[in-house]
């Protein structure tokens, strides 16, 4: 490997001198080429290693959200169907689906992609809104029989 001949040529040191501190172990040495490069490498190895502890954190978007708002509209569509969810509380669960999917679109509006906190949020509503679907299901209110299945 030939370096420029502004870094010392091919096996000639360089020509810094550390006369700035005449005192201690390291004065009056010149640097090397294979020192630069081990500075060299050592400072890429690092920049590498930072930038890959980066990724995680910024691109946590794996699908589960999409997949869990999925599920959670079926199961409101299927409480509605069997009659175990009524009218209005389908409204209002479906109200809150299209808020929590609101949000996510800011977020990833935002930022292009959903960070480990922002889909930690995500989930948290998730979380809310399943043990609301499952509470109205639960809860004892029915359409009555009787009655057709109005709206979605």
């Amino acid at each position: 490997m030939s370096l420029p001949s502004c870094w010392g040529g091919e096996n000639e040191p360089l020509d810094i001198t550390l006369a700035d501190r005449p005192e201690g172990p390291i004065a009056g040495r010149t640097i090397g080429d294979d020192t630069m490069l081990k500075i060299f490498l050592a400072t890429l190895t690092a920049s590498a290693a930072l930038a890959t502890s980066y990724l995680p954190a910024a691109a946590h978007d794996d699908g589960k959200v999409n997949a869990r708002q999925e599920r959670q509209v079926e199961f409101i569509e299927r409480g509605r169907k069997s009659g175990k969810i009524t009218w209005r509380e389908g409204l209002r669960l479906r109200a809150e689906q299209r808020r929590i999917h609101a949000l996510e679109n800011h977020l990833r509006n935002t930022g292009g992609h959903l960070t480990y906190a922002e889909a930690e949020r995500l989930n948290k509503l998730l979380d809310q809104s399943r043990r609301n679907i499952r509470q109205e299901k639960h809860d004892g209110h029915r359409r009555w029989a009787i009655l057709p299945r109005v709206g979605r």
